[in-house]
C-alpha cells in the first residue's frame, strides 16, 4: 500500500536518517499479520510437499482475501492520516512502520501467489519494485524480524529482475503467535457482531449510538480504536455492569451492550417480526420439500443437501431475531 510515488521514492532515499524499528514498534494488528502470514507460508509448504495445490491455493487465498484485504488493509488506512497517534506505542512515525509492513506482506504475497497466478502477480511485483522504497520497506521489516539478508548486496542482487526466481518466502516460527491471534480475532467477532446488529436494526446515524463492553480483556483495551475505526462508533466504554436498556450479544465471553439514545426502535421491531415471519413461511416450504419422498428420490442429492443446509440457516437465524427483538 503505497500513498503515492513521490511519497515513496523520498522515503527510499531518506532511509538512512530513519530510526530502526524493533519489535516494541509494532501494534497489534502487525503482529497479528505477520503472524498470519508465517502461519500461511508454514502451511501452504505443507500442502505443496504432498501435492495437495487446491488445498494450497485455498491457504493464500484465505490470508489474503480475508485477513490481509478484509481486515489488515482497513485497520492501517487511519494511520495514514497526518493527525493519527497511536495509542500504544510511542514511536514517531506509525504511519511508516504500518507502510512498511503493508509492502512487506504485499510482496511476499505476491510470491505466495505466483504459482497460482503467475501474470497478475509477476506484473503487481514489477509495479512494487518501480521505486526505492519496496526495497527498503522489506529489508526494514526483515532486519526487524531477523531474516538472514546480506546487508552488502546491492539492489540488483537483492532485487531479481523477475518473481519467477525470487526465493520462495521461508516461514518464521518465532512470529507465529497464537495468543496474538486470538487477541485479533476476539476484536474481529465483536466489530462483526456489532455491524450485524445495526445493519439489522438499520442504524444509519451511529453519533447517537454507544458501545458498554462488559467482561472486555484489560490487555484489548488500548485497541479500542480497532473497534470504533470498523463500527463507526465513536462511544466505547469498558465497565463492570451492563446498561439497562440495550440490544445485546456475547462473544467469546464478552458482552456487547449497543445503547441507541434518542432513536425509535419501533417500527424496526415491525420490521423485524416481518422478517421472522418470513422465515417461518420458508421453513415451512422447505420442509414440505424435505418431507416429501418423491422429491428425495428424484432430486439432485446436491438439492436436498442445500435445502437441509438452508434450514439449519433459517433455524440460526430466527434465533437470532427473535433475541433482538425481545431486547426492542
Amino acid at each position: 500500500q503505497v500513498t503515492s510515488r513521490q511519497s515513496t521514492e523520498d522515503r527510499g532515499q531518506k532511509s538512512e536518517n530513519r530510526k530502526p524499528l524493533n519489535s516494541n514498534d509494532l501494534e497489534l494488528k502487525e503482529r497479528w499479520i505477520l503472524s498470519c502470514l508465517n502461519q500461511t507460508i508454514k502451511e501452504i509448504d505443507r500442502c505443496l510437499q504432498s501435492y495437495r495445490f487446491q488445498e494450497a491455493e485455498e491457504k493464500i487465498y484465505e490470508f489474503f482475501w480475508h485477513q490481509f484485504c478484509d481486515w489488515y488493509i482497513e485497520l492501517a488506512k487511519p494511520v495514514h492520516t497526518t493527525s493519527y497517534q497511536s495509542p500504544v506505542t510511542s514511536h514517531p512515525k506509525p504511519a511508516g512502520i504500518t507502510q512498511d509492513v503493508l509492502c512487506y506482506v504485499l510482496e511476499t504475497s505476491m510470491r505466495l501467489l505466483h504459482p497460482f497466478m503467475p501474470f497478475i502477480s509477476e506484473e503487481i511485483w514489477q509495479k512494487l519494485y518501480a521505486t526505492r522504497y519496496t526495497l527498503y520497506a522489506t529489508r526494514q521489516i526483515e532486519d526487524l524480524l531477523k531474516v538472514n539478508i546480506n546487508s552488502r548486496a546491492t539492489i540488483s542482487e537483492l532485487r531479481p529482475d523477475s518473481l519467477m526466481i525470487a526465493d520462495w518466502p521461508v516461514a518464521n516460527e518465532e512470529l507465529i503467535n497464537k495468543k496474538v491471534e486470538q487477541d485479533m480475532g476476539l476484536l474481529v467477532e465483536v466489530i462483526k457482531t456489532v455491524r450485524n446488529l445495526c445493519s439489522e436494526l438499520n442504524i444509519k446515524d451511529f453519533k447517537k449510538s454507544k458501545l458498554i463492553l462488559v467482561h472486555f480483556p484489560k490487555r484489548l483495551k488500548s485497541y479500542l480504536h480497532y473497534i470504533s475505526r470498523l463500527t463507526r462508533i465513536k462511544n466505547i466504554k469498558c465497565q463492570s455492569k451492563k446498561p439497562q436498556k440495550a440490544i445485546s450479544a456475547v462473544v467469546e465471553g464478552s458482552e456487547l451492550h449497543l445503547v441507541f439514545e434518542n432513536t425509535n426502535l419501533c417500527g424496526e421491531r415491525k420490521r423485524l417480526q416481518e422478517k421472522v415471519e418470513g422465515l417461518r413461511r420458508e421453513k415451512e416450504r422447505i420442509s414440505n420439500r424435505l418431507g416429501n419422498k418423491e422429491f428425495l428420490n428424484k432430486a439432485p442429492k446436491e438439492i436436498v443437501e442445500k435445502n437441509r443446509i438452508r434450514g439449519k440457516e433459517i433455524n440460526a437465524e430466527q434465533i437470532r431475531l427473535k433475541n433482538i427483538i425481545s431486547q426492542l
